[in-house]
């Protein structure tokens, strides 16, 4: 997690698999993740309850987590607030994931304004080493909305069960509803805010990166503009990031790269240029 800049904790809901579709299905391998849930709370539990920024209000005092609903719902890793109180950049954790940017309606308050995720443009041969190719970044809206309103479309899934499950089926959101959404064919905008993954991919975002680990800033110098970067780690670059087809097709690195992405004087970012890469493991190194 990280720090708001009005001093408010934000932690991380890091989803444990990526795909809600067989949440209710009891041959599903992971299953008993969910069971022990449904332990836990005593009912069955709703799979978009979960995957959120939480922030913690008052916590000097009370302490009262607050799902943010409106940053989206995925694996969430460490998020960052810019210094305009409104920008808030979030990586995804795992693989074929996404790059996410939110920007807030109002300052200081993260309940509610328009979701966007990056398109990647690799600025180099396909193939080559991770730590020479930048990639340029363009921003795809996927939609607006509070957390009011979302919260009322995540309680439309409550009350489901291992008995409402239908081989071949899912009782959550299905890939017709994604591809109806992305038509402009959908009622509302939940597929965005729920399935927040399938939502940038069907609009043509790039949704290839493996293993984001967070982004962070220099809070102070990114205010003042003294060192106006925010930096993304990735823990390994590997499978959609280093296949040959889609957007991202650079060379594995199993050990990482580290990018830096330039603030502009409204806290965008337009490129990610590797500053730090993992080098390969050699257990004859004592160092």
């Amino acid at each position: 997690g990280s720090v708001s800049p009005w001093n408010t904790p934000l932690t991380s809901e890091e989803l444990y698999f990526d795909d809600t579709a067989d949440w209710n299905n009891p041959d599903y391998k992971y299953i008993d993740g969910v069971d022990a849930l449904a332990n836990y709370k005593g009912e069955y539990p709703n799979p978009y309850d979960y995957g959120y920024i939480v922030e913690i209000k008052d916590p000097a005092g009370r302490a009262i987590p607050v799902k943010q609903m409106a940053l989206g719902r995925y694996s969430h890793e460490n998020a960052i607030v810019m210094p305009d109180r409104k920008t808030v950049y979030m990586s995804d954790d795992g693989t074929n994931v996404v790059f996410y940017k939110f920007v807030a309606d109002k300052a200081g308050d993260l309940s509610s304004g328009t979701l966007y995720a990056a398109k990647i443009t690799q600025m180099a041969e396909p193939g080559t080493e991770a730590s020479k190719a930048p990639f340029q970044i363009s921003w795809i809206e996927l939609a607006h909305a509070s957390n009011d309103e979302i919260a009322s479309w995540v309680a439309e899934y409550d009350g489901i069960t291992k008995d409402d499950y239908k081989a071949g089926e899912t009782s959550y959101i299905s890939d017709a509803e994604v591809a109806a959404w992305a038509e402009g064919e959908a009622d509302d905008n939940r597929v965005a805010f729920l399935e927040s993954r399938r939502a940038a991919a069907a609009k043509g975002a790039t949704a290839e990166f493996r293993k984001m680990e967070g982004v962070q800033i220099n809070q102070v110098a990114a205010a003042d503009g003294s060192v106006p970067f925010m930096y993304m780690a990735m823990s390994e670059v590997s499978k959609g990031m280093a296949d040959d087809k889609g957007d991202i097709q650079v060379a594995e690195n199993k050990c990482g790269v580290v990018y830096q992405m330039k603030l502009d004087d409204n806290f965008n970012v337009q490129k990610m240029t590797p500053v730090v890469a993992g080098g390969a493991y050699d257990k004859n190194n004592a160092a």
